[in-house]
């Protein structure tokens, strides 16, 4: 991994910015499943793991099987999800 910016709008590129957005996400998320009694203290790491192990796992999609034309953005987008829901 590089700490350069990548060109804009590269396929499957990661900056520290998006994996710290990723995070922040993927903990409002499970915060507010706790807060709305859809999920107990679990929540809160289950939506951080499958938050950000799939946001990683779809941009090694988009770098490889979509950049190679084997997957469209919604394919990757897809997998992505499905893997993300695994974890």
């Amino acid at each position: 991994m590089e700490l350069s910016h990548p060109p804009w709008l590269t396929l499957g590129s990661v900056t520290l910015l998006g994996q710290a957005a990723s995070i922040c996400g993927c903990l409002f998320t499970g915060i507010l499943a706790v807060a709305a009694g859809m999920a107990g203290a679990w929540g809160i790491p289950s939506a951080l793991a499958g938050g950000f192990l799939g946001t990683n796992f779809d941009s090694l999609l988009g770098a490889t099987f979509q950049e190679r034309g084997l997957l469209s953005n919604n394919g990757v987008d897809l997998v992505a999800t499905l893997f993300g829901a695994v974890v």
